[in-house]
C-alpha cells in the first residue's frame, strides 16, 4: 500500500533504506515534480536515486500523517562555548546600559520635581509604593519573583514597552497610563481618590505646557471616566461630578492635579509621586551591569565608511561581481548603496561579527538560499493546506473559508480557501479582465502557526541565519527570549500568502503599504508561482492609460473624473479591514463607485466572454489555458518580491514629501492622514519614488527578493513590498540590543498617536517592562 495516497491498486517503489516504506509511481511523480523546482538543491538526483531513500526517510514526506507529526528537524543551532556565550551577553549588556542610565535621569528628576515642591531633600525610599489593582498584581507578583538579571530585561522591556497585542489576551495585565495608555515602568504620579495614574512623561510634558499625550491622550479619555464610572458605581458613595476645566495643567511648583471627570480624572485631589519596585532597583541594576561590562570593549567600526569586510569589487573598470553584496541604491557620494548578502551555506563563525557591523549601521541584510538548510519539506500552497486541515486545534469553517483583503480597494472579503490558492497558482480577474489581487495575512488566523503548522514551523526556524538574533526561544541575542512565560509576546512565525503582478499596475497592486516597525525582523520567501497571463497585458495597458489621465487630471484640479469601471464579482460579505479597529472608518465610497455589484457571492465566476467596457475583446476559455500552462512550464528566474527600505536618517525628508503629495496617493484622497508612514495607507509607485528623489534626493533601498531569501529588516527603517509572483513569506519578529534605543524613539512616536489609531494595535509597546528582565537573564547566565 502506498504511504502517501494509501491505495493498493497501483505499482508501488520500496524504499531500500527503511524497507517499510513504499510509494505508487504517481505520487513519487508529484514528488520529484517539487524536486525539479529546487534542482540546483538536487541537480544528480534522479528516480532511482530516490529508490535508495523515500521521501518519509529524507524527513520531508507530505502526507497527511507526516504532517501532523512533530518530527524532529535538523537545528544546527549549537550551544556556544561558555566563553564566547559570555561575550555575546556582556555585549547585549553594553549595549542596554545607556537606556537604563536613561531610565535613571528619569526618574532622578522627577525626584527632583518631588523634592522641589515639599521644600525637603528626598531619597527614593521616602516615595510610597503605589497602590495595585488585582488584575495588575498578577504581573507585578510575578516580576516580584524575578532575579536580578531577569528584572533586567524586563525593565528594558517595559520602558521599550515590547508587548505585543496577544500579551494583552494572557490573563497578566499592566499598569498603564490612563493619559496615554503606555505602560508605567516604576515611577509615575496617581490619584489617592480615583486612582487616576499618569506616566512621568506626561507630567513632563503637561509642565511644558503641552497637551500630554498628545492625541493619544484625548481617545484615552473616555475609556478613563469609563473607569472612574465603574468605580464609583460599585461603591456607596458615588463621586460627585466635576465641572471639566478646558485648561488642565500643572501649578507653578509643579503639582499636578488630578484631571477633570471629562479627562477620566476626578478633579478633586492632586496626583502623588509614587513607584512600582522595591527602592533604588535601577541604581541596583546599573551598578550590577556595569560591574559586569567593566572591561568589555566594542570592536572599532566607522560608520562614516562603507564595510571593510565587503571589500566591494564593483568599482569603476572592474567587471569582477562581487556575490556577498547587491547594489540597491544609487545615492551620489553615499558608502550604503550595497547590501550585505551572503549565501548562507558560505556563512562561517565569525561571520557574525559581519552581520553586526551591518546591522550596527541600520542597513538591512540579505541571506540567500536559506532553503538550503531545511530538509526539502514542501512549502506549496496545497501542502500547506492539507497540512493545516490536519490540525486539530482549527474550526471547521477555517479549513473552507478564509477572510483575505482585496488590493483594490483595501476592503476585506471572505473566500473557500480553495479558491483562494487556486487563484493563487493560477491567477484571479475581474469581468473585464483587470487583475484581482488577494492577500492573506498572519495565516493562519485563531491559532499560532506552530500548533496549526507544526512540521513548517520547525523547518523555518532550522533555516533561519543568524540564529544568536532570531531564534525565538534560544537566540541568545534576542531581548524577547529573556522574558518569563508569562510574558513572552507573541514574536511569530507568521504567515503572509498574497497573489502578484509582474508589471506595477498603479493600483490594486499586491502590496504591503509603506509602515515602520518597532521591532526587528526577519522575512523568508518560501515559495513563489509566476502567474503570467499574456491576453491580461493589452486590457491592463488600455485601463492603465484611463488611470494616469484621471491621476493627472486629479493632480490638477484636485478631483477625480469619471473612469472605465472595473467591473468585479459580487461579493457577500466586504468591509474595510481597519473597520474592526475603527467603526467609523468604512470603505473609501470613491473606490467602490469604481467596482461594479460586490455584494453578495465572492466564489462565483465571472464571465470570461464578451466585450468589456474599453472595447476590447475578453479572452475565450482556451486562451486562458493556453496562458496558464506556458506559465506552469516555464522556468522562474524572476525575483517574487520587490522592497523599497529607507534609511532612517531620511525618515524626516519622507514625511515631508508624504506630507506634501499625500493626496495624489489613490487610496486616501478622502480620508485623513493622521501620520503618513504609521497610518500604513500609503504606497510609493516607480513615479512617487522618482519624484522623491528629483525633489528631495531621497532613495530607498530597493531590490528584489527570491525564493530562499531571507530579509532582515531592522527596527525604525520605513519600508514597502510588493509582489511580482503570487508569494509565500514567512516572518518572525525579534528584539536585537543593537536596535534598543530606536525602540524606544518609535514607543514615543507611537504613544502620540490616538487610541484607535492601527499602530496602536498591531505594533508591540515599547516603555520598561523589557530592560529589567533582558539584564537579569543575562546576568544571570
Amino acid at each position: 500500500m502506498c504511504h502517501q495516497c494509501w491505495k493498493s491498486d497501483k505499482s508501488v517503489v520500496n524504499c531500500s533504506s527503511c524497507n517499510r516504506k513504499r510509494y505508487c509511481i504517481e505520487c513519487l511523480a508529484k514528488w520529484l515534480l517539487h524536486l525539479e523546482k529546487l534542482i540546483f538543491l538536487y541537480p544528480e538526483k534522479t528516480r532511482e536515486d530516490v529508490e535508495v531513500s523515500c521521501p518519509f526517510c529524507r524527513g520531508n514526506c507530505n502526507c497527511r500523517l507526516c504532517l501532523r507529526e512533530k518530527l524532529a528537524v535538523m537545528d544546527e543551532h549549537e550551544e556556544a562555548d561558555t566563553n564566547i556565550k559570555l561575550q555575546k551577553l556582556l555585549y547585549l549588556l553594553h549595549e542596554i546600559l545607556p537606556l537604563l542610565r536613561h531610565i535613571q535621569q528619569e526618574q532622578h528628576a522627577e525626584l527632583e520635581v518631588e523634592a522641589s515642591i515639599h521644600g525637603v531633600q528626598l531619597t527614593e525610599q521616602d516615595i510610597m509604593v503605589s497602590v495595585i489593582d488585582d488584575d495588575d498584581r498578577v504581573y507585578w507578583y510575578h516580576l516580584m519573583l524575578f532575579d536580578t538579571k531577569e528584572k533586567l530585561v524586563v525593565f528594558v522591556m517595559l520602558y521599550m514597552a515590547i508587548v505585543f497585542p496577544t500579551i494583552m489576551t494572557m490573563n497578566v495585565s499592566f499598569l498603564d497610563s490612563n493619559n496615554c495608555n503606555t505602560s508605567i515602568v516604576n515611577f509615575h504620579r496617581s490619584c489617592p481618590d480615583c486612582l487616576y495614574d499618569l506616566c512621568i512623561t506626561c507630567c513632563h510634558e503637561l509642565r511644558k505646557g503641552s497637551q500630554p499625550g498628545g492625541n493619544e491622550a484625548k481617545s484615552s479619555h473616555q475609556l478613563s471616566a469609563k473607569r472612574v464610572n465603574s468605580r464609583a458605581m460599585g461603591s456607596d458613595d458615588q463621586i460627585p461630578a466635576v465641572a471639566a476645566r478646558n485648561d488642565w495643567r500643572a501649578e507653578e511648583d509643579g503639582r499636578i492635579p488630578c484631571p477633570p471627570n471629562g479627562k477620566g480624572g476626578c478633579g478633586r485631589g492632586t496626583l502623588s509621586l509614587r513607584r512600582l519596585f522595591e527602592t533604588n532597583s535601577v541604581e541596583q541594576l546599573i551598578q550590577s551591569a556595569e560591574e559586569l561590562t567593566i572591561n568589555f570593549q566594542l570592536p572599532d567600526i566607522e560608520f562614516s565608511q562603507g564595510c571593510s569586510l565587503c571589500q566591494t569589487s564593483c568599482s569603476a573598470g572592474n567587471e569582477t561581481k562581487n556575490f556577498e553584496v547587491r547594489q540597491a541604491a544609487h545615492r551620489e557620494k553615499s558608502h550604503d548603496n550595497f547590501v550585505y548578502c551572503p549565501n548562507v551555506m558560505q556563512l562561517e563563525d565569525n561571520s557574525i561579527q559581519h552581520f553586526q557591523t551591518h546591522w550596527m549601521r541600520g542597513e538591512p541584510v540579505i541571506v540567500r538560499n536559506v532553503l538550503e538548510k531545511s530538509s526539502g519539506l514542501s512549502w506549496e500552497p496545497l501542502v500547506m493546506w492539507r497540512a493545516f486541515i490536519g490540525a486539530k486545534k482549527i474550526l471547521k469553517e477555517e479549513a473552507k473559508r478564509v477572510k483575505a483583503i482585496d488590493c483594490l480597494d483595501w476592503c476585506e472579503v471572505e473566500v473557500n480557501i480553495l479558491r483562494f490558492f487556486k487563484g493563487y497558482m493560477e491567477g484571479r480577474w475581474y469581468k473585464n479582465g483587470w487583475p484581482e489581487m488577494l492577500k492573506l495575512k498572519d495565516w493562519p488566523a485563531t491559532n499560532s502557526f506552530e500548533e496549526c503548522l507544526p512540521r513548517h514551523a520547525a523547518e523555518f526556524i532550522a533555516m533561519l541565519p543568524f540564529k544568536d538574533y532570531t531564534h525565538p526561544n534560544s537566540g541568545i541575542l534576542n531581548l524577547a527570549t529573556k522574558l518569563p512565560a508569562v510574558l513572552k509576546p507573541d514574536l511569530g512565525p507568521k504567515t503572509y500568502i498574497a497573489y502578484g503582478s509582474l508589471k506595477e499596475l498603479g493600483r490594486g497592486d499586491s502590496v504591503t503599504k509603506l509602515h515602520c516597525d518597532i521591532s526587528d525582523a526577519v522575512n523568508v520567501l518560501t515559495h513563489t508561482t509566476n502567474v503570467n497571463l499574456p491576453w491580461q497585458s493589452k486590457i491592463i495597458d488600455e485601463l492603465q492609460k484611463a488611470y494616469d489621465a484621471e491621476n493627472l487630471h486629479t493632480r490638477r484640479c484636485g478631483q477625480r473624473r469619471k473612469v472605465p469601471q472595473i467591473v468585479g464579482r459580487k461579493r457577500k460579505k466586504r468591509r474595510h479591514k481597519d473597520e474592526r479597529k475603527n467603526p467609523k472608518m468604512m470603505c473609501n465610497q470613491e473606490h467602490n463607485d469604481n467596482i461594479v455589484g460586490k455584494t453578495h457571492n465572492s466564489d462565483e465566476e465571472s464571465s470570461l466572454n464578451g466585450i468589456d467596457d474599453l472595447g476590447s475583446v475578453r479572452p475565450d476559455a482556451n486562451m486562458i489555458r493556453e496562458s496558464i500552462t506556458e506559465n506552469l512550464s516555464s522556468e522562474n528566474e524572476l525575483g517574487g518580491a520587490v522592497w523599497d527600505i529607507f534609511r532612517r536618517e531620511d525618515v524626516p525628508k519622507l514625511i515631508e514629501y508624504l506630507q506634501k503629495h499625500h493626496k495624489e496617493f489613490y487610496h486616501i484622497s478622502n480620508l485623513p492622514v493622521i501620520h503618513p508612514i504609521h497610518d500604513q495607507t500609503l504606497y510609493l509607485t516607480e513615479r512617487h519614488k522618482r519624484q522623491l528623489k528629483e525633489e528631495f534626493n531621497v532613495e530607498p533601498w530597493t531590490f528584489e527578493q527570491h525564493v530562499g531569501e531571507a530579509v532582515f529588516i531592522p527596527a525604525g527603517c520605513p519600508h514597502q513590498v510588493r509582489n511580482r509572483q503570487s508569494c509565500i513569506k514567512v516572518a518572525l519578529d525579534f528584539v536585537s540590543p543593537e536596535n534598543v534605543q530606536e525602540c524606544i524613539r518609535l514607543t514615543e512616536e507611537f504613544r502620540l498617536l490616538p487610541k484607535s489609531h492601527r499602530a496602536k494595535e498591531d505594533k508591540l509597546e515599547v516603555h520598561v517592562k523589557f530592560t529589567l528582565h533582558i539584564k537579569r537573564s543575562a546576568q544571570k547566565t
